[in-house]
């Protein structure tokens, strides 16, 4: 990149910031041109397309998406970049003018839940976290509070792959949680929250023509790479992505298929056959229903 462009790039990064820490932020950008000009400028260019422009204005730390660690702990930087443009190509193609909506902090709801209780919880898309992927799909109540959420990585010139990098439970200011997540799975005819989410995830590949699903190891999540975070990892990814009987590809990925392994409930005992039946025939209606949510979001 250019350090002529520099200061172009901060006023579309940081037009409100003034005084020292605009010097600071424009210095920070210098170094980066300097020291991962590739990056850096591979951004910058993605960015500049009309419908991405506002996504990096909401969020200006994107930029530094290749930068840092990114969803694998052994992605390296040239990986990096190639993931996050590919992604970003992604969505700009495939949402185009609604880019910015659904990669945005408030998301765009994709689907309704009542539970038994009749409280409504939306499954949303948005911008998803930082470090573990750069689109999101989320399950929140009628606060807006996370019950649970899923980040991913959407990539690939012909075909495309969908890495997901994280499954996270719910927000600390949610109250009952507990008695939450077991009226949610009760209403869902026994499907657990997390499962949920990977469902939700299938559905969104099969809707956008993704061909391919990795789903992040305990040892490939990109904190393991972060001294500071190495311990924050509870979640135990191998197990999930075993329940849905998923190949382990090496000992960062496991390979899920689009398509979600279903029992056949005519093997199952007369006490888990109804529940199963019911489950399966809810999920086959709210794929109908997100394909329909969706489709104004595309451009074709």
């Amino acid at each position: 990149m250019s350090i002529a462009t520099i200061p172009e790039l901060t006023k579309i990064l940081y037009p409100n910031v003034t005084g020292i820490k605009k010097i600071q932020k424009k210095g920070r950008l210098y170094f980066w041109a300097l020291t991962n000009d590739k990056a850096v400028s591979v951004m910058a260019t993605i960015f500049s397309r009309e419908n991405l422009k506002q996504i990096l204005k909401n969020d200006p730390r994107i930029i530094e998406k290749p930068l840092k660690p990114y969803l694998c702990v052994n992605w390296s930087a040239t990986e990096r970049i190639k993931y996050v443009i590919e992604h970003y190509q992604f969505i700009d193609e495939t949402f185009g003018e609604n880019a910015s909506d659904v990669i945005s902090s408030d998301g765009v709801t994709i689907l309704e839940i009542e539970s038994l209780s009749q409280e409504t919880y939306r499954i949303q898309l948005y911008r998803g976290s930082s470090r573990e992927g750069a689109i999101g799909i989320r399950l929140i109540n009628e606060k807006g509070q996370r019950v649970y959420a899923l980040s991913c990585n959407i990539s690939g010139a012909e075909n495309k792959t969908m890495h997901i990098g994280m499954l996270q439970g719910p927000s600390d200011q949610l109250d009952n949680r507990n008695a939450l997540i077991k009226e949610l799975t009760k209403s869902l005819f026994g499907l657990r929250t997390k499962s949920l989410l990977v469902e939700m995830a299938l559905m969104l590949a099969r809707i956008l023509g993704i061909s391919k699903i990795n789903a992040i190891s305990n040892k490939g999540h990109v904190y393991k790479s972060i001294s500071r975070k190495r311990n924050r990892i509870s979640f135990d990814y191998d197990a999930l992505w075993k329940e849905f009987e998923a190949e382990k590809l090496d000992q960062y990925f496991f390979g899920l298929s689009v398509f979600t392994p279903r029992k056949d409930p005519l093997t199952l005992k007369k006490t888990k056959r109804k529940m199963y039946i019911k489950r399966y025939e809810w999920l086959d209606n709210a794929e109908m229903e997100m394909t329909k949510n969706i489709r104004p979001l595309l451009t074709t």
